[in-house]
């Protein structure tokens, strides 16, 4: 099972390379990128593919990291409720100035990270009360 994580980790590394390979420098050629984003695409498709045929029955979790998760997604929504809260009153008191999309932006990737920080945190715990 660890060599198709392995498989997926390696997509997903060269998937968002190539993505941010051409973000970060705009005039580069795209035959630069474009193996990156196929080779890490191709990865992705086909560990997990592989992953999901062979380990078909195979459970990955169990109940704590289940019960985990779910306090973890409850904990990362207050804490995005919390955040749009804090930037309404920082927009309000024009601290902060932003675009729509940079606000949406900002609060997508609060929300995601803030998920996989509860998730990395609250797995790490032996029991969650």
């Amino acid at each position: 099972m660890k060599r198709y994580r392995y498989g997926l980790y390696a997509g997903a590394v060269l998937l968002l390379a190539g993505i941010l390979i051409q973000l970060l420098w705009p005039g580069i050629d795209s035959i630069v990128t474009t193996p990156f984003v196929a080779v890490g695409s191709a990865l992705l498709v086909a560990s997990g593919l592989r992953m999901a045929t062979r380990y078909r029955g195979v459970a990955i979790t169990d109940e704590r990291l289940r019960k985990a998760n779910v306090y973890a997604a409850s904990y990362s929504w207050l804490f995005t409720a919390l955040f749009i809260n804090v930037l309404i009153w920082l927009f309000h008191f024009e601290l902060v100035h932003g675009t729509t999309e940079q606000t949406m932006s900002w609060v997508a990737t609060v929300m995601i990270l803030s998920l996989f920080l509860f998730r990395w945190y609250l797995g790490r715990k032996a029991d969650i009360e």
